[in-house]
C-alpha cells in the first residue's frame, strides 16, 4: 500500500501543480527584485 503523499507525488498532474507553484514563486521573486 502506497502512502497517500507518495501517490500524490507520483501523480503527474499533482507534480505539474507543484512545479507551477515553484515556477510562479520564482517569477514573483524576480518581479519583486526588478521593482527595486
Amino acid at each position: 500500500m502506497i502512502p497517500k503523499e507518495d501517490a500524490d507525488n507520483m501523480n503527474p498532474k499533482r507534480a505539474g501543480e507543484m512545479l507551477n507553484k515553484a515556477l510562479n514563486a520564482e517569477k514573483n521573486k524576480l518581479t519583486i527584485l526588478e521593482l527595486w
